[in-house]
């Protein structure tokens, strides 16, 4: 049989072919989306065949591959995705946000680390060396720096760092006592 128009044979293979490569797809992308094209596949699929196997036509052939594929992605389908339920959800409202409470700008700053100390030290010079330098570069150059130092070099930042932490400590302990007495006094 012969196709009196030949835009119609095209369009007609163009449908084939989007059936064709949906059958292709991710097994995610069937599960996620059911296709507008599931029926027309079951139907490519509902071909009976009563010849053997080796005189059966390839669309045939391809029709009884897509029918196996489909049942099998429709059973994984029905397992997976949720049977749409008619009456109203029954989730609950979302608890609101606790607010955090604003730093005080009184508060005292946190003591800096040695490797911290040795940054602000070492980061001009690693500026001056490689100029134009990113500032992730310049991050990358300090640490480096950092781990090939030994532990006789690393002392002085060590002995820096544990200054701060006690000054940190001291000026926290303050801080607080201060806190509790401007609390004793408003309820009061």
């Amino acid at each position: 049989m012969t196709e009196r128009n030949p835009q119609e044979a095209s369009q007609r293979n163009q449908r084939n072919c989007a059936c064709l490569s949906l059958a292709v797809a991710p097994l995610s992308l069937l599960l996620l989306r059911p296709s507008p094209l599931y029926s027309s596949l079951l139907l490519l699929s509902s071909y009976t065949t009563t010849t053997p196997p080796y005189k059966t036509p390839l669309t045939k052939k391809k029709g009884l591959f897509f029918q196996h594929i489909l049942i099998r992605d429709h059973r994984i389908h029905v397992i997976i995705m949720p049977k749409e339920s008619t009456t109203k959800s029954t989730r609950k409202a979302p608890e609101k946000r606790v607010q955090r409470r604003k730093k005080d700008p009184n508060a005292p700053k946190r003591g800096l680390s040695a490797y911290m100390f040795f940054a602000n030290d070492n980061r001009d010079k690693v500026r001056e060396e490689n100029p134009g330098i990113s500032f992730g570069q310049v991050g990358k150059q300090l640490g480096d720096k950092w781990k090939a130092l030994s532990e006789t070099d690393r002392k002085p930042y060590d002995a820096k760092a544990a200054a701060d932490k006690k000054r940190y400590e001291e000026e926290k302990a303050a801080y607080l006592a201060k806190a509790e007495e401007e609390e004793e006094e408003e309820s009061s």
